[in-house]
């Protein structure tokens, strides 16, 4: 890969930073102003329950969200379901908004264009930083693998001394309860 491991976290970080800075002055923006972001989308508010809807879902739901984002970004293990979440998030808008568009043609005004555009741009740079983050084939941890015993497990009877176990490859692997298990051969 062309990009260092560090420079690819500092990507997703700044994707994920921008992302949540997007989210927070657009929730803070129906929060403050519901009426005025409601007459840009083309929604008319008739009473005070849909202004609290409106501050409620599109206000406070995005402030949570980059809460989530800039909560993710602070740590690297949580840097890729973060940038997934975005992409699919991102791109499940994207096709609401295509189906809108074809279900009631010419409707789509000039801000549900920046919006759509806006949302294009965000699960793309959120899909390839994710593409990026992700560990290459070759550079993934095997894990050893320990061959299983032929015969099914016997449970134990008082009394009973415990018989050894063969493995596939003919070994004998003797166990009593107590000893140490050795990790593998």
């Amino acid at each position: 890969m062309p990009f260092s491991p560090r420079a690819r976290a500092r990507l997703a970080r700044t994707v994920l930073l921008c992302q949540a800075a997007a989210l927070i002055m657009l929730g803070l923006a129906y929060w403050v102003r519901p009426q005025e972001m409601a007459n840009l989308a083309g929604i008319l508010l008739m009473d005070g329950s849909s202004v609290g809807l409106m501050r409620a879902w599109l206000g406070a739901m995005p402030l949570l969200l980059a809460a989530l984002l800039w909560r993710a970004q602070a740590e690297a293990e949580r840097l890729p379901a973060a940038l997934a979440m975005v992409a699919a998030g991102s791109a499940a808008l994207v096709l609401t908004r295509l189906i809108s568009l074809g279900l009631a043609p010419g409707a789509l005004l000039g801000f549900d264009v920046l919006c759509l555009l806006w949302w294009l741009a965000s699960a793309a740079l959120a899909g390839a930083s994710w593409w990026l983050l992700r560990e290459p084939p070759d550079e993934r941890v095997k894990s050893p693998r320990r061959p299983l015993p032929l015969e099914p497990p016997q449970p134990f009877r008082r009394g009973e001394a415990h018989s050894p176990a063969s493995t596939a490859d003919g070994a004998v692997v003797a166990f009593r309860r107590g000893e140490p298990v050795d990790p593998l051969p």
